[in-house]
């Protein structure tokens, strides 16, 4: 995958004071403004007096020295630097490559949404992968509440984490059995963040601006949960278009929301 443009700032640029003649060449930029570039990046300089052989140079690669100063390739055999001049950065095509989805299994990297819960990462891409075999094996997801089910999920995650070389050293028995009552849960806040990563993705691919998701993204909101299990009576579901939040928090939770009354502002597509 090649990305033309990997944060999608617009090009920096200063002004010179000085350019040393020495291998590497230190570049001062005026005192008024930091570069604010970085280790790495390519620059090309225009309007320099004297050292003319840096007007429209190739893109080179510079070292940061300081928030005014950083160091190009050996310009010992150039003209010395008069006066004037700028640099310009140039973003640089960049490749990005992925493992394949099966090697990505077994070695994994992930795109932290929230670093308070990174040792959950593993859990759940080994919890989302027993729920689909299950699912594979069963011909539909677990119930909501079902004992059978989380168990089932259970042996699933730890024939799968055995599959993969021990991803963790040992399962997280409450949180997979969690993850497998809400496995048929369908809730808008969800659908959005999630629909709004994906689309995101997706210009990112079309565009070649903005650098994607490496390999894994899991996100997940458990402090929005009951804290306490409720009863699989509170789960079993109507065949309403409510029948996915019925599967997350319950029939109780459902009923006082359909009581409520709130008049929304800016809820729809052009905010009205």
């Amino acid at each position: 995958f090649v990305i033309t443009d990997v944060d999608g700032e617009q090009p920096l640029s200063a002004m010179l004071s000085h350019v040393t003649q020495e291998d590497p060449g230190l570049v001062t930029t005026l005192d008024e403004t930091r570069h604010g570039l970085s280790t790495g990046d390519f620059v090309t300089f225009t309007e320099i007096q004297g050292m003319a052989e840096l007007n429209n140079c190739e893109p080179v690669q510079i070292n940061v020295t300081g928030p005014y100063t950083f160091t190009i390739g050996n310009t010992k055999g150039m003209g010395a630097y008069t006066s004037g001049g700028y640099v310009k950065q140039i973003k640089m095509p960049a490749k990005e490559s992925y493992k394949s989805m099966q090697d990505s299994f077994s070695s994994p990297e992930f795109v932290p949404s929230d670093f308070a819960k990174m040792d959950r990462q593993p859990q759940l891409l080994l919890g989302f992968q027993a729920i689909d075999r299950f699912a594979k094996n069963n011909g539909a997801l677990p119930l909501p509440a079902n004992a059978e089910h989380a168990a089932e999920v259970l042996r699933l995650a730890a024939e799968l984490n055995s599959e993969h070389g021990n991803l963790v050293e040992a399962l997280d028995e409450k949180l997979l059995t969690l993850l497998a009552s809400n496995a048929r849960g369908d809730i808008s806040p969800m659908a959005a963040v999630l629909g709004g990563i994906a689309a995101q993705e997706v210009l990112k691919a079309c565009s070649g601006k903005f650098t994607p998701i490496k390999q894994w993204l899991i996100f997940d909101a458990t402090e929005c949960l009951p804290t306490e299990p409720l009863p699989p009576s509170e789960f079993e579901l109507t065949g309403s278009r409510y029948d996915g939040q019925i599967a997350v928090f319950g029939k109780t939770f459902q009923e006082r929301m359909l009581k409520l009354n709130y008049f929304l502002v800016g809820a729809g597509a052009i905010g009205c």
